[in-house]
């Protein structure tokens, strides 16, 4: 089980969840059904043991993705979601920009190549 698919996995029922959040043994629950399938059986101490174990990383961290409302329950921090979108927009916007800054100079060095006719 790769830790972005479990994160990602947490993320997403923490989302449907809303403001109320959930306890950790429902997000196990949720974590737990949608990683299984016909092929690949995953044991569910394990899996409830990693959810612990990233809720209580992301809560501890200076930025966390998750809050703890109280014992066992968690929600999703809006404003971290909110700071991470700003990020990316931001970095989006600054490739773009260099990517407009990169065509230009090429356009200009194809002009400078040009030689005059008359």
């Amino acid at each position: 089980m790769e830790r972005m698919e479990l994160g990602e996995n947490i993320l997403k029922v923490l989302r449907e969840a809303g403001p109320q959040g959930l306890h950790v043994a429902k997000i196990s629950r949720h974590v737990y059904n949608g990683m299984n399938s016909l092929f690949e059986q995953r044991d569910y101490e394990e899996v409830h043991h990693k959810v612990n174990i990233f809720l209580i990383r992301q809560v501890k961290k200076k930025r966390p993705l998750v809050v703890r409302l109280r014992r066992g329950v968690y929600k999703i921090n809006r404003k971290a979601l909110r700071e991470m979108e700003l990020l990316f927009k931001f970095k989006e916007m600054t490739e773009e920009e260099n990517t407009r800054s990169m065509v230009a100079d090429q356009n200009q060095k194809k002009q400078e190549n040009l030689l005059p006719l008359f």
